[in-house]
């Protein structure tokens, strides 16, 4: 099995925030905001109603309260009898999470200044293990370099055949949106044109025969959650100006500077993608994936020479899709626009290739004070365990 597969370690690093998303969301309730630590205190809530029944009849009140925050609830007198901030912080924390750059309402400052609308900020959780440690998926990252070198096959393909095939999918599937439950266009049968070249079955669309087929990927290792960081999303146009609706969408991402650490099985097969190809190809497409950006927005990339995988929510549709690399005809912004525009109609998204680009406005976050791109995974050394030797090593 040794000889049939080799194994890599990858070491990578977050360049900017992450977000994987677990489905689930925090409300007021469920969080404690401390202005003065800038964090937020993720409560116990099934542990802290344990405590007592009077506790857990106050807590029932205050629940059917829906405009009501935690941080209210805990300076109700008749809770002061029997819990304090400093009770809360000590016994009844799962996790803290610093609150970065978000607005994030709940606090004293934000519920005074904000109590006319009682509006205050759900948070987006990052997936975390049984352990409640945050780590990201084996899948997301499959499908982030499969999406990746797709686009670099694409972007650099000789064959015309395959291009023009490709382009043809591409077009039917626009020619058929009628409805919002078309949710984007799907790029599957440009993936079983490019990566289905195994001879595993006669049938060249099984899946069988897909390549990835043959490259496993791992979960990464758990990620401390002292790297968990709130972070907005913020629209931002051409000309750097954002677009914030009154209650932005928050959610727990991994910060900048968090290692992460996963693995690589390849099969060794000469039809298989091997280490050195697919970072390669992973490279190739992250220049793209960044001078699109450079070209249409002003945010600066002047420090992003590395290898990036772009991943998890808050990327857009540009790191989702090979839309712009089918599109050899040179109509890439006006495809994005009718498919975007299908998918949301309330955003007038038709008329966005006019401007020369699509989507009009860039997905954005601010971290450290600055506005940069969501979710780009830096590569940082390749080792073979087998022969001891890093491939790379940054």
């Amino acid at each position: 099995m040794n000889d049939f597969y080799k194994v890599y370690e990858i070491t990578a690093e977050v360049k900017t925030p992450i977000y994987i998303g677990a489905g689930t969301t925090l409300s007021k309730k469920d969080y404690y905001v401390d202005d003065k630590e800038h964090k937020i205190y993720i409560v116990d809530v099934n542990k802290l109603i344990r405590r007592n029944s009077k506790i857990l009849s106050l807590y029932e009140d205050y629940a059917k309260d829906i405009t009501k925050t935690f941080n209210e609830w805990i300076e109700n007198d008749s809770v002061k009898m029997y819990l304090n901030t400093d009770i809360i912080k000590n016994d009844y924390t799962k996790y803290v999470v610093g609150i970065g750059n978000t607005a994030i309402r709940g606090g004293k400052q934000q519920i005074s200044t904000n109590r006319k609308d009682n509006k205050t900020n759900n948070i987006d959780e990052f997936i975390k293990n049984a352990y409640n440690e945050p780590y990201i998926p084996g899948s997301s990252l499959k499908g982030a370099i499969r999406t990746a070198i797709l686009s670099s096959e694409l972007l650099n393909s000789t064959d015309t055949k395959f291009k023009s095939n490709s382009l043809e999918q591409l077009l039917k599937v626009i020619e058929g949106m009628s409805d919002r439950t078309i949710k984007g266009y799907s790029a599957k049968n440009i993936e079983k044109q490019c990566f289905n070249k195994l001879d595993r079955t006669d049938k060249r669309e099984d899946v069988t025969n897909d390549i990835f087929s043959y490259i496993s990927i791992s979960d990464s290792d758990s990620i401390g959650l002292n790297s968990l960081v709130l972070c907005e999303k913020n629209d931002v146009d051409e000309n750097g100006n954002e677009r914030k609706s009154n209650l932005p969408l928050v959610r727990e991402c991994v910060r900048p500077k968090t290692e992460i650490r996963f693995r690589i099985n390849v099969q060794n097969n000469s039809k298989v993608y091997q280490i050195d190809n697919i970072f390669k190809k992973i490279k190739f497409y992250s220049d793209y994936y960044l001078k699109y950006f450079n070209r249409h927005f002003k945010l600066s990339l002047a420090n992003y020479n590395g290898i990036y995988i772009p991943i998890g929510g808050g990327v857009g549709y540009i790191s989702k899709t090979v839309t712009d690399e089918v599109a050899s005809d040179g109509k890439g912004a006006y495809y994005i626009s009718q498919i975007l525009g299908n998918i949301f109609r309330n955003h007038k998204h038709f008329n966005d290739y006019k401007k020369g680009f699509a989507p009009r406005l860039e997905k954005l976050t601010k971290y450290d004070d600055q506005l940069v791109l969501m979710g780009l995974l830096e590569i940082k050394k390749i080792f073979e365990p087998k022969t001891n030797n890093f491939i790379l090593n940054n």
